[in-house]
Order: C-alpha cells, then structure tokens, then sequence
C-alpha cells in the first residue's frame, strides 16, 4: 500500500471512531489497533491493546504465538445458540446431526479465556479506557466524560 493511501485510510479511520476499513472482498486496508507504537506503552496498555486486539479476533503475539490454524477458525459457532445444555440430548443430536450439532472449535473459544486473564489483570475501566484510545482513537479525556458521566445515563443506580 502507498503512504499516501494509508495516510488516506488512517484519517477516514479517525474521522469515525477508529473503524477498520476494508476493500469489497473482505481484506483489511487499515485497522487502528496496528497503528500504536507498542515500545512506549505501559504494561497495563500494552494488555489493553491485547485485549482490544483479541476482542477483534485477531492475535497477539504478547500472550503467546498464534496457534496453528487460527485465521481460518469461524470466529463463532453459528448454531451456538441452538444447543441444548443437557449433555445427553446434546450428544444424541451430535452423533444424529453432526453438521450442525457437533461442537466446532472457534476465535471465540480461544480469546475468550485470555481476555478475561487480561481483564482481572488490569481491570474493566482500564480495558473499556484502552478500547476508546486504541480502538476508537479518542482522547482519555473524551473517555472519562464518558465513562464517569454518560455511562450511567439510563441505569436506575
């Protein structure tokens, strides 16, 4: 890609909270959570970053090297839902529907243990504040009149 191009990209990006943008087929052009320099982070915003990455499905290498496989997993399973939570019937549907009962391994089964590994280190505030700075690329500022103020519009507290 041309500078000129992801410099393009990466203001359209900003212009709408941090969005990723890709091409008609699906490919990536310009995600923001790549655009950190992560040598000066903190360790507390590199795990943000992590775990801002992971909640998009994709990698980070701070955790461990991506398993094998990992970018053609589903990111769910779309008859999740359907299941039953009943371990006899579910396996009686499994070996009668395999297709379609059979638990598949996804993105989802994978991240979601370490996010929360990420967030009992660091804590909700501190991956809710990194998502607005990374993901969204908006000011901690813009995050705390958020977060202190607006979060809690609408709740009976």
């Amino acid at each position: 890609m041309m500078p000129d191009e992801y410099m393009e990209y990466r203001e359209y990006s900003k212009k709408h909270d941090g969005m990723t943008i890709v091409d008609s087929q699906g490919n990536e052009l310009y995600n923001p959570l790549y655009d950190v320099d992560e040598s000066s982070l903190s360790k507390v915003d590199r795990l943000g970053l992590a775990y801002c990455r992971f909640n998009n499905y994709h990698w980070d290498e701070i955790v461990c090297p991506k398993p094998e496989g990992f970018d053609d997993l589903p990111n769910h399973d779309r008859y999740g839902l359907e299941r039953i939570s009943h371990p006899f019937i579910m396996s009686v549907l499994s070996k009668l529907f395999p297709k379609k009962y059979a638990k598949k391994v996804t993105k989802y089964d994978l991240v979601m243990p370490i996010m929360r590994g990420i967030e009992s280190e660091i804590g909700e505030p501190n991956t809710s504040r990194c998502h607005w700075v990374y993901g969204m690329k908006k000011t901690e500022e813009e995050w705390r009149e958020w977060y202190y103020t607006e979060r809690f519009k609408g709740l009976d507290c």
